[in-house]
């Protein structure tokens, strides 16, 4: 089962990689680039996400210690559901 915990990390990584590639998808249209230069934009959007909000769970534990676990695979949790969303933007482009 997975923990509850990085279920919240997905949740959160897929709405910045939702949020990413919707702001990618608008400024390649207002630009006239192509679409396909927008695939990676929901994995950068998540591993980007995953990073600051480990960071700032490190920067509460320096203030409050044991406020947060600070943990490689909740950044894993976060970026996974970018990564196959720019996996499937991919091959539906090609």
């Amino acid at each position: 089962m997975i923990p509850a915990d990085k279920l919240l990390h997905a949740a959160a990584g897929t709405a910045a990689a939702l949020f990413a590639l919707l702001f990618t998808g608008v400024a390649l249209y207002a630009a006239s680039l192509p679409m396909l230069a927008a695939f990676p934009a929901p994995t950068v959007g998540a591993v980007i996400a995953g990073l600051v909000k480990e960071r700032a769970d490190w920067m509460d534990n320096k203030v409050h210690p044991g406020m947060h676990g600070v943990e490689v695979w909740d950044i894993v949790a976060t970026t996974a559901p970018g990564l196959g969303l720019s996996m499937l933007l991919w091959f539906l482009m090609q």
